[in-house]
C-alpha cells in the first residue's frame, strides 16, 4: 500500500469558504473545529484564529 501523504479535502475547504457569518458561540466553535485540522496547510493560522478564539472568552461575544 502506497501512502499519498496528508492532503486537504476539497469539500471541507469549500465548506469553510461558504461558512455563513457567525451569530452565535456555537457557530464560531463549529468553524474553529472545522478549520483546526487545516492549520497545517495555512500560513499564520494562529494569527487568523486568535480574534475568533478571543470571542469565546466569557462575555466577549455580543
Amino acid at each position: 500500500m502506497i501512502s499519498e501523504g496528508v492532503a486537504a479535502d476539497v469539500e471541507k475547504i469549500e465548506s469553510m469558504l461558504q461558512w455563513p457569518k457567525s451569530n452565535s458561540l456555537e457557530s464560531i466553535k463549529g468553524f474553529l473545529g472545522l478549520t483546526g485540522y487545516y492549520q497545517m496547510f495555512t500560513k499564520d493560522y494562529g494569527k487568523v484564529r486568535q480574534p475568533l478564539t478571543s470571542l469565546l472568552k466569557k462575555d466577549n461575544f455580543k
